[in-house]
Order: structure tokens, then C-alpha cells, then sequence
């Protein structure tokens, strides 16, 4: 999970198919069917979706235990880079943080080949014939009803025109169709519905509650605000919904509003390094917002890293807290027409919002480049390096390390020759 945090660009749908690949293909520790649940129920709750996933995922290897360590290890890399780099925000060079900018188009290439790769299995993995058809005409149509604010913005036109509709809404959507369709199925069986497993998710939670609580006693002795904080940090996650970008609204109203962080402080300092590194946007900031409270009323590097550590643990607890509830309910029900439904369809829908967020991250590689005049550059080479990894990935079976780096290396090159040129 450490491993796959220090990769996680282009928000939580991008790291499905990574750890589909790692746990279900490569670890074997679950199958398909399990997979694709632990996608329904980290999409379908509020929170972060990638520190959801790696919440369940664990939650099936090792219990509570295994929730607990694979959402923080999942959230840790990113909550790191951002505080530490925060920390020396005055003193980096812009030639260096240029040079971290060049480094993210190489692994934005290879994540999108993962990306084809998961979309390119949902096609194969379909039946022939209507039903296979029908598979990859929901595909295309979530793609084409999700893109329109990503392509307006890569082809450089006014966003507030674009037609386009949210991840949430899509969800919202299947399953309204879902359920009337199950709805009006004159095929009838009786479903058992399983128990809860009530002492399993009152461990989960109580392990969640704990790790807030241990890292909200040091901070509330480096300032009067921590109480508050942690409050509106548990509150801003459950109020999550629609990834990333969404959740920078939530965390306007809930902490610059009430002057827990200034604008400035906000959208001039944490919301570009947040932006810049991997990770959860929603820790990221968490966190970026809690160093900058505790080192602006301590004035000292470790007061702000204490208070930082309690929107860490606030952001992946509270995101686990619901996925819990949420999972259980979902698995003890999970016999319904409506849940095989949602398990059947699932994948296409996925895999249409995929596809966006391939554009996506073509969009933030031209991006890269934009301030030394080699936007369109920028997206060439991440184009380059994408069909570069397609080829190692499917011909050469390259491992995912080699991969990475192989990305990483050829695109602060190419990125430099031309900036240079």
C-alpha cells in the first residue's frame, strides 16, 4: 500500500486497476467478485476513495487489523511529501519543483496505461453478443456524459459551457436505473440476507476512533483550535462526495470560512503543493491545512507535523468509519436483485469513468509544462511514454517497478530538452 501511495496521481479511479493488478492478479489474497465489491462499496460512501479501497482490501486480508494498516499506509506517502515539503516551501528552488513536475507526466503515462489495461479486461471479460454490446455502449456513454468539463479545459475553452455530469451523479444514476429495473424483473427467488457482523465492525470503527483520539491529545497542547479541527476535518470527509477537486469546496466552508486557515495561506501555499504531489487529495489537504494551523500558532516545525498527524488520522478514520457501516450493510445484503445488479454492472461504469480520467491526466501533463511555454510539448511526451509502457506492459511483460522508472527517467528528459529547445 506504501508502494502504490507514492504513484497515486490522477485521483482514486486511477488506482483501481493498480490494485486490482497487486492484489487480485499478482497476491491473489482476493478474487473478482471481491474486488468488485470493495469498488461498489468505496464508490458508493463519502470520503477518499483510494483510502476506502485500501481500507477494504486490508479489511479482507487481515480483519480490522488489516483495514487500520492498509488505509494508513495508503495516505501516508502523500500526507508526508506534502508536510515535508511544506516545511521547507521558502527554500526549495523552482528549478527543483519544476523538475518534480517533469517526474509526474512519466508516472501519469504509466498510470494510464494501467488504466487501458483494466478498461481493455472489462471489454474481454464481457459475454459476446447483446449483453457484451451493451457493455461497452455504457462505457462509452459515461465517457462522453463525464468529459465534457475535462475537454473543455485541455482544448482551452470556457469550462462553464462544457455539459458534463459528476461521478456521484453517475452512480446515482445506475442505480436508480438498477433498481427499476430489478424492480419490474418478474423473476422472483427468496434472498437470505445475512447477519451483521456487529462485533467485527465495532472493532474496525473503535480502531479508527482511537487513532484520532492518540493524535488529538498532543495537538490540542499546540493549539486551542485542534478540537475544532479534527471536528470539521471527520465532518468535510463525510461530506466528501465527487472526488478531489469537490473536496476543496467542503474544505473552503469548513476551514477558511471559519479562519481555521487564511485564503491565502489555502489557495497561494497548501492547495499547489497538494496538487503537486501523489495521494489523496483529501489528506493531502487535511493534513497541509492542519501543519499550517499548528506551525502558524507554535511556531516550530514539529507543532505544525503534530497537528498535521491529526487531519492524517481524521481523514483515513473517518473515511473507514463509513466504508465500514456502509460494507456491512452492503455484504448482508448482498443476496438482493439490486446488489447482483449493481456487482454485474459495476465494472463498465468504472471503467467509462476511466476513460475521462485518462484525459484527465493528459490534461495535467500539458499542464506541466504551461509555465515554460511547453504545454502542448508536455502532452506529446506523456503520449509518447503512455504508448511506450503499452508496449513493455503487453510485449515485453515489464514489471510495474521497471515500468516506473523507466517512465520517470525518459520524462524528465524528454521534459527538459524541450523546455530547453
Amino acid at each position: 500500500m506504501l508502494k502504490v501511495g507514492c504513484i497515486g496521481f490522477g485521483g482514486g479511479s486511477a488506482l483501481i486497476p493498480i490494485l486490482h493488478k497487486t492484489y487480485v492478479e499478482e497476491e491473489k489474497v482476493m478474487d473478482e467478485t471481491e474486488y468488485e465489491e470493495a469498488v461498489v462499496i468505496s464508490s458508493i460512501t463519502p470520503g477518499a476513495l483510494t483510502i476506502k479501497l485500501a481500507g477494504e482490501i486490508g479489511r479482507r486480508v487481515a480483519g480490522w487489523k488489516g483495514m487500520f494498516v492498509g488505509a494508513s499506509a495508503m495516505a501516508l506517502p502523500g500526507v508526508f511529501l506534502t508536510t515535508t515539503l511544506l516545511s521547507f516551501i521558502t527554500n526549495l528552488s523552482q528549478e527543483f519543483v519544476q523538475q518534480m513536475e517533469f517526474s509526474t507526466v512519466g508516472v501519469m503515462s504509466y498510470i494510464a496505461c494501467m488504466l487501458t489495461d483494466y478498461i481493455w479486461k472489462t471489454i474481454q471479460q464481457r459475454e459476446h453478443g447483446a449483453k457484451g454490446y451493451l457493455s461497452i455502449g455504457i462505457t462509452v456513454m459515461v465517457f462522453l456524459l463525464t468529459c465534457g468539463k475535462t475537454l473543455y479545459r485541455l482544448l482551452g475553452l470556457d469550462v462553464t459551457k462544457a455539459f458534463y455530469i459528476s461521478t456521484l451523479d453517475v452512480f446515482l444514476v445506475t442505480f436508480v436505473i438498477i433498481l427499476i429495473k430489478t424492480a419490474f424483473s418478474k423473476y422472483r427467488k427468496r434472498y437470505i440476507v445475512k447477519s451483521l457482523k456487529w462485533v467485527d465492525m465495532v472493532k474496525e470503527i473503535g480502531s479508527m476512533l482511537i487513532a484520532v483520539f492518540v493524535t488529538l491529545i498532543p495537538a490540542m497542547l499546540v493549539t486551542k483550535d485542534a478540537l475544532m479541527y479534527s471536528i470539521n476535518g471527520v465532518l468535510s470527509t463525510m461530506m466528501s462526495f465527487g472526488g478531489g477537486d469537490a473536496y476543496l469546496t467542503v474544505a473552503d466552508g469548513l476551514f477558511v470560512s471559519t479562519e481555521l486557515v487564511t485564503e491565502d495561506a489555502f489557495y497561494g501555499t497548501i492547495i499547489p503543493v497538494v496538487n503537486l504531489l501523489p495521494g489523496s487529495i483529501l489528506c493531502k489537504t487535511l493534513s497541509g491545512i492542519g501543519y499550517w494551523i499548528g506551525y502558524t500558532e507554535s511556531g516550530q516545525l514539529l507543532g505544525g507535523y503534530t497537528v498535521a498527524m491529526l487531519g492524517f488520522a481524521c481523514g483515513f478514520a473517518a473515511s473507514c468509519g463509513i466504508v465500514s457501516v456502509v460494507g456491512g450493510l452492503y455484504r448482508s445484503l448482498g443476496e438482493i436483485p439490486i446488489f447482483q445488479a449493481v456487482k454485474l454492472w459495476i465494472r463498465p461504469v468504472v471503467s467509462g469513468l476511466m476513460l475521462n480520467v485518462i484525459l484527465s491526466l493528459l490534461y495535467q501533463s500539458r499542464e506541466a509544462g504551461v509555465a515554460n511555454d511547453a504545454g502542448w510539448m508536455m502532452f506529446f511526451v506523456m503520449l509518447f511514454i503512455y504508448g511506450v509502457n503499452l508496449f513493455l506492459y503487453y510485449r515485453k511483460k515489464s514489471n510495474n517497478v521497471r515500468m516506473v522508472i523507466m517512465s520517470v527517467v525518459v520524462s524528465i528528459i524528454l521534459c527538459n530538452v524541450m523546455t530547453i529547445s
